[in-house]
């Protein structure tokens, strides 16, 4: 997958002389030494570094990422997505191009797939997406790290990704990017400074592993964890407090959920469109820890 993202980035249509391409192995045990190696050897006029961060976990990547970048514009995506070929040239030309100029650009994601999907699995559960439309950011929304662009400048003012949010190896975390989100809202500079661009469009892979119910309970988990993390660690609301909101959204989604199991087609559908609210409060009440299945990415 990461040879993938790294040709993506090769083929941009911005002139490869404006840009340079970090690829940060966060303690891998794998051969992706090798793997930049033999894009290195392939793409020789690709300015492609690599970078070792041995602190496990995706926020500890980011920044290392960011830091070590030469450029003021940082643009970051998963290694197991592909940019598409005006990614770099259309965030660049928006920074250049917009007044006041934004703190962050981000875009759509949408999946793709090299196994068949089960028949009861939508699109739509893995798309990030703030509609069709270009607009700014409203207070408290945020990008996914797989389709950001902004600047290094907003990064050391903001405090960077949160490191200890995200994937870490084999442990289902999100929100090192929701922190930093959170950091410019609270600063009271974010009005009108992270736009959203409909056609700035990474894709993104969906491995078998994730076309499961048990994945989509994971995922709602993480993301109710992480709301209580971000919550609570900023003094938002007190843990006790917000566990009897957890317990509230719980009762009252498990009673929603239960009035409406006869509009769902299939019971899988049910189980994740319905109860979703059921599985992100269990994670809100913030106990525990989520392993996810399949290898590591």
């Amino acid at each position: 997958m990461l040879v993938g993202a790294i040709e993506s980035l090769a083929a941009q249509t911005l002139s490869r002389k404006r840009y340079e391409v970090l690829v940060v192995d966060n303690n891998s045990t794998d051969d992706t030494a090798d793997a930049v190696a033999s894009v290195q050897r392939r793409f020789q006029n690709l300015s492609l570094v690599y970078l070792r961060e041995k602190r496990q976990g995706l926020g500890y990547a980011r920044n290392t990422g960011w830091r070590a970048a030469r450029a003021r514009i940082v643009g970051f995506i998963d290694d197991d997505a592909r940019a598409n070929p005006e990614w770099l040239g259309k965030a660049l030309s928006v920074f250049q191009n917009t007044d006041p100029v934004p703190f962050a650009l981000g875009g759509v994601i949408t999946p793709f797939y090299d196994s068949s999907r089960p028949s009861w699995f939508k699109d739509e559960y893995e798309v990030r997406s703030w509609g069709d439309r270009r607009r700014y950011l409203t207070h408290g929304e945020s990008f996914s790290g797989s389709n950001l662009v902004l600047w290094k400048e907003a990064l050391e003012r903001f405090g960077g990704f949160a490191e200890t949010a995200g994937m870490t190896g084999n442990r289902l975390s999100v929100g090192e990017e929701t922190a930093l989100f959170m950091n410019i809202w609270e600063s009271g500079e974010g009005e009108g400074r992270i736009l959203y661009l409909p056609d700035l469009v990474v894709t993104h892979h969906v491995p078998i592993w994730k076309m499961t119910v048990g994945y989509r309970f994971q995922r709602a988990y993480a993301e109710g964890q992480n709301d209580f993390r971000l919550r609570v660690s900023s003094g938002a609301v007190g843990s006790f407090r917000y566990r009897l909101w957890a317990l509230r959204t719980i009762l009252v989604g498990t009673g929603r959920a239960m009035a409406r199991i006869r509009k769902y087609s299939s019971r899988e559908n049910w189980l994740v469109e319905a109860m979703r609210p059921v599985w992100s409060g269990m994670g809100s009440l913030g106990i525990g820890r989520v392993f996810r299945s399949g290898s590591k990415g």
